[in-house]
């Protein structure tokens, strides 16, 4: 029961960003699972995706490794390894930057990860400035 408990808020949680989210030269658009920057698009793995939304979900917030495991994830912490996280968070990092949004995913040393969202953070259907 705790595992499907898990799994529901997880998916609770994605369901939580679903109208595409502009942040600069970063587009992500969370029900086509798109990323696009500098309007091309970025190819991310489904772990990676659902840490970025998870991130976006409330960006400057600092999200646990913990929270990461259990609602991006949906895995107990027991089951997924602080390393793997690191992991996941910087293969997010090296594609965006790779692709030219540099900056926006940041390590907070010994609790976790949030995203920068410089100040502009807009829908889609607005541009940031």
């Amino acid at each position: 029961i705790d595992r499907e408990l898990l799994l529901l808020k997880s998916e609770m949680q994605r369901e939580a960003v679903r109208a595409p989210v502009r942040i600069g030269a970063l587009l992500v658009e969370p029900a086509a699972h798109r990323v696009l920057v500098n309007e091309k698009e970025i190819s991310l793995n489904a772990r990676e995706f659902a840490l970025l939304t998870l991130l976006l979900s409330e960006p400057n917030r600092v999200f646990t490794v913990a929270e990461i495991q259990t609602q991006a994830f949906g895995y107990p912490e027991a089951l997924l390894t602080t390393r793997s996280v690191q992991g996941y968070a910087s293969k997010l990092r090296n594609k965006l930057r790779r692709g030219g949004a540099d900056g926006f995913v940041i390590g907070c040393h010994g609790i976790g990860y949030r995203l920068w969202d410089g100040g502009e953070l807009a829908s889609a259907g607005t541009r940031a400035a």
